[in-house]
């Protein structure tokens, strides 16, 4: 589902749904494909409506530059791909 809102300023709310429990990765990446924020890593979640949020920060806490952004969100061997963009 789309991330909501985009672009954002302070944090950016992340929708999905399982059909089933699964294991899931969510991460954020640079347009370099650097590694910014690794929100999930290989976390349970149970089946159905589900909501992650960014707030804008790498995983040192800090906040990063205006731009944009792609979350990636892995569940088994499917995989999602979200660009975003990032104000100040």
């Amino acid at each position: 589902y789309p991330s909501r809102p985009n672009p954002f300023r302070s944090a950016m709310l992340i929708r999905y749904d399982l059909p089933e429990p699964a294991l899931v990765d969510l991460a954020v990446f640079d347009v370099a494909g650097r590694s910014v924020r690794s929100i999930m890593d290989n976390r349970p979640i149970a089946g159905g409506w589900h909501t992650a949020m960014w707030d804008g920060r790498n995983d040192g806490g800090q906040a990063v530059a205006p731009g944009i952004y792609f979350f990636e969100l892995s569940v088994g061997s499917e995989r999602q791909i979200q660009r975003v963009v990032l104000l100040k």
